[in-house]
């Protein structure tokens, strides 16, 4: 009997240890998505989240609050999102040392060189609209990069 058990020990740590590698291929088979990913999953939420021409009933969308956007009622919220964003990106991009994706979109009255952008993780997940505008020029990579300014140069 003590002989089964400590046959049993051994091969119980190697099935653990299989187990564990098996979980860790799984992870490394889950890869950073590509810009048509990135677009197509920004499209998807403003049209969820209200920014577009479609109505959105709130009885059946989660809202997703912006960053100081208050509201008691979610359609109140959605009310004032409506149709204020075209459904077509303008510019997706990858920035920052996470490689997170950003997905500009135009307002529906057009501002020159300037777009709303949904912000998610490199894996597409964790989809937040900025509530701030960025330039076009930025999403496509046409900008240069901002140049330091030296306090004494500032009069």
């Amino acid at each position: 009997m003590e002989k089964k058990i400590l046959l049993l020990i051994p091969l119980c740590f190697f099935a653990l240890i299989i187990s564990s590698c098996a979980d860790g291929a799984k992870a490394k088979k889950e890869q950073a998505i590509d810009a048509r990913t990135a677009i197509n999953k920004a499209k998807l939420f403003i049209a969820q989240q209200g920014y577009t021409d479609k109505k959105v009933d709130p009885a059946v969308t989660e809202v997703k609050f912006e960053k100081g956007e208050f509201a008691s009622d979610p359609a109140d919220i959605l009310e004032l999102r409506y149709n204020t964003l075209q459904k077509e990106a303008v510019g997706a991009r990858v920035y920052g040392p996470e490689r997170s994706w950003a997905v500009g979109f135009q307002h529906m009255e057009k501002e020159n060189n300037i777009a709303r952008v949904v912000a998610m993780d490199s894996m597409g997940i964790n989809l937040v609209m900025q509530p701030q505008n960025v330039t076009v020029s930025w999403l496509l990579g046409q900008e240069a990069p901002p140049v330091k300014v030296e306090e004494k140069d500032v009069k």
